[in-house]
Order: C-alpha cells, then structure tokens, then sequence
C-alpha cells in the first residue's frame, strides 16, 4: 500500500510539472506577442491545459482509490483463509 501511495504522488508530480511548465511555454509566448487574436488564442490553450490537468488529477485519484480498495479487499480476503495465531487461539477459547 505504501509503494502504491508513493506511485500515486509521483505520478501527481509529473502530472503537475508537465502542466506547469507547458503553461510557463504559453505564457512567455502570450508576453511576446501583440497580436490580440493570438493572444486570446493562446489564452486559451492555457485554460486548457489546466483543464486537462485537473482531469488528468481526477483520473488519477480514481484509479489510485480503486487499486487500494481492490488491495484491502485481497488482504481481507487472506486474512479470512488464513486466520493469525491469535485469532485461532480466540476461536478455539469461544469453542469450549
């Protein structure tokens, strides 16, 4: 669980610097640029940057959620078929 969590904030990171620095691209082009229609442009590929990066977020977040519900479940499901020492010792005291 923990090598996934770490997985999942690496990934957060470059998901984040990629984005980063396209828009850092975009916005020395917009400061270098007195063509108000291409401006406006570029504006706007930067909002959807920042969009595609909150999505890409998202995404993410869902699949990391859902491969660490699928481990707890595994892990519950072992626990199950192979109880521990202490919970053998505990049945077998109910039994008496």
């Amino acid at each position: 669980m923990n090598a996934l969590r770490r997985q999942f904030a690496a990934e957060l990171d470059q998901i984040t610097r990629d984005a980063y620095r396209r828009v850092c691209h975009l916005n020395t082009a917009i400061s270098q640029i007195s063509f108000p229609e291409v401006r406006e442009a570029l504006r706007a590929e930067k909002e959807r940057v920042y969009e595609a990066m909150r999505t890409s977020h998202k995404y993410n977040r869902l699949c990391y959620l859902q491969q660490l519900e699928l481990l707890e479940n595994e892990y519950r499901l072992h626990l199950a078929a192979h109880p521990s020492k202490s919970q053998q010792r505990r049945l077998a005291a109910d039994a008496v």
